[in-house]
């Protein structure tokens, strides 16, 4: 997700508007878990949303309230998750390249010509 949000741009000042998501994608599971750390349900609901998984299932695993099962299936879809995003990511990274010139749009990136 780095690299695609690096490679729209063209000039490095324009980075900070580009990585503004995936830091929101980072830090964001962070702060919500911590938030709701004391609500089960939305920690339960929390621990299966695959950016967040990583930060509430262990919260929840540590705290004795999921059982194996659920850690395994949290996991599934977690890597199910980041294999998507890489396909996805390594689609508009490889459109946006070679591309020269202005700042890219995602759609142009995607409709990639080979």
């Amino acid at each position: 997700m780095w690299a695609v949000a690096g490679s729209v741009v063209s000039r490095q000042e324009d980075l900070g508007s580009s990585m503004g998501l995936v830091v929101m994608l980072v830090i964001g599971p962070y702060f919500g878990v911590m938030t709701f750390s004391d609500d089960a349900t939305v920690l339960h609901v929390l621990s299966y949303v695959p950016f967040t998984s990583a930060i509430a299932m262990p919260v929840r695993m540590f705290a004795q309230q999921a059982a194996a099962w659920e850690a395994l299936l949290a996991m599934g879809l977690l890597a199910g998750t980041v294999v998507l995003v890489v396909l996805l990511a390594s689609r508009i990274y490889s459109g946006s390249l070679l591309h020269t010139g202005g700042k890219l749009a995602l759609k142009k990136a995607w409709a990639r010509e080979e």
